[in-house]
């Protein structure tokens, strides 16, 4: 029995799960959340610092990111 996906494809795909059971996708998926995940870090990274410098533990950079 074959599944009818709609216009929304990718997304159902992605919430679904049915990503992990096409065997064209098994190979990227630990690429995807390795990237996914070291963005988060960053992302961490780069709040943490405009906290710190905030609170005036860190020199603010003035030219990262044109601030």
């Amino acid at each position: 029995m074959a599944a009818t996906l709609s216009p929304h494809a990718p997304a159902q795909l992605i919430s679904t799960g049915a990503s992990k059971r096409t065997e064209r996708f098994k190979a990227w998926i630990p690429n995807i959340e390795r990237t996914g995940g070291i963005l988060l870090l960053l992302a961490a990274a780069y709040f943490a610092y405009r906290a710190a410098a905030y609170a005036g533990w860190v020199p603010p950079r003035r030219d990262l990111f044109g601030n």
